[in-house]
């Protein structure tokens, strides 16, 4: 019975862990690998599983830095095994790397800072560059922490309609990600960890 009880609560745990951060996950992967969904959907699902096989050993006060830590070795592994199959040709958008080699380099994190002021200050820009409407789309789902199926009976709107906005937020966001990278001179193997960071911000529920 103590066991059934501990297996339960263990099983709550990760629920509540893959509601936050599953949105966040997987939009990173969509707009690191190609904008592709079914991509993005069979990476996200890796990185959860394998939280599953290691939820024993892993640091709980962590879990976001650390699913965040395998998603970019996930997408590095994508990347790699992709440049490989077409010749050693880039495989992504020029617009966020600029050298398919250089970008497979471990050593990222010696030349950006995660826990930098910059990414709070620049994800309030971003935010700021919102439209009323899409501010408050973000609010209540990143924020308020509400369903689709809570937004759409909130303002009376069909299921379609919200996915397809929501989508379009994304798709804004993701450029003025892209704006930022370049204003600050961040490219190549730079911007991997500035949109991954900056992304985890902005996507993560409250």
């Amino acid at each position: 019975m103590k066991k059934d009880n501990y297996s339960e609560d263990i099983d709550l745990e990760i629920d509540e862990i893959v509601d936050k951060y599953y949105d966040a996950i997987h939009t990173t992967i969509f707009f690191l690998c190609n904008h592709s969904e079914i991509i993005a959907e069979d990476i996200t699902q890796n990185v959860f599983m394998f939280l599953i096989q290691s939820w024993d050993k892993l640091d709980k006060s962590k879990t976001g830095a650390w699913l965040f830590e395998v998603a970019r070795r996930k997408i590095y592994e994508y990347l790699r095994t992709e440049n490989t199959q077409r010749g050693g040709k880039n495989v992504i958008s020029s617009t966020a790397f600029d050298n398919p080699d250089i970008i497979l380099q471990p050593t990222y994190d010696q030349y950006f800072n995660p826990n930098d002021a910059t990414i709070e200050r620049i994800k309030n820009e971003i935010l700021d560059s919102l439209s009323y409407d899409e501010r408050k789309l973000y609010d209540e789902f990143f924020v308020n922490g509400k369903s689709y199926e809570e937004i759409v009976e909130l303002y009376s709107m069909p299921y379609s309609t919200l996915t397809t906005k929501m989508s379009r937020l994304k798709h804004k966001v993701d450029k003025r990600i892209k704006e930022k990278a370049f204003d600050l001179g961040l490219y190549g193997m730079l911007y991997i960890p500035f949109a991954i960071y900056l992304t985890m911000a902005l996507y993560t529920k409250r």
